[in-house]
């Protein structure tokens, strides 16, 4: 990803996003309030609209739905093709929120153990012909 487009269209009804919230208060210190990184686990998006979207999320044991405006430009840094980090301004600078990574989109190959695009594993579960052969054939050459 390397615009707000390209995370726009990746998001839709059933998609999987690991999100970690980076200002969760942990307490005071002498330059005021110090923040730290609360993992919130694996959600999946339930809606997108226009300007906003929404992630499924257990709260006090109830599944509820989050409402998610989608940042500005000037509010995001692309960590990878699957990871969003989105800043919010505290005290005049600009500091991590929120980091979305879409999780769904991969899987990991039965034999090697790697992590690949689902369009590129078997339907066996494999990330290609050798990993097959070499997972059912270890013995031959």
């Amino acid at each position: 990803m390397q615009t707000i487009a390209d995370f726009k269209r990746r998001l839709a009804p059933g998609v999987k996003i690991h999100t970690i919230y980076h200002q969760k208060i942990l307490g005071r210190d002498a330059k005021g309030l110090v923040f730290g990184d609360e993992d919130k686990g694996i959600r999946t998006v339930n809606r997108v609209l226009s300007t906003q979207f929404t992630l499924n999320t257990m709260r006090n044991g109830n599944m509820i739905e989050s409402w998610m405006q989608f940042p500005k430009a000037k509010e995001v840094k692309f960590l990878d093709e699957d990871t969003i980090q989105i800043y919010t301004e505290h005290e005049g600078s600009l500091i991590p929120c929120l980091t979305y990574k879409f999780v769904n989109e991969y899987g990991h190959c039965r034999n090697c153990g790697c992590y690949c695009n689902l369009e590129e594993l078997t339907d066996e579960g494999f990330c290609g012909s050798e990993c097959y052969d070499d997972f059912f054939y270890p013995d031959e050459d």
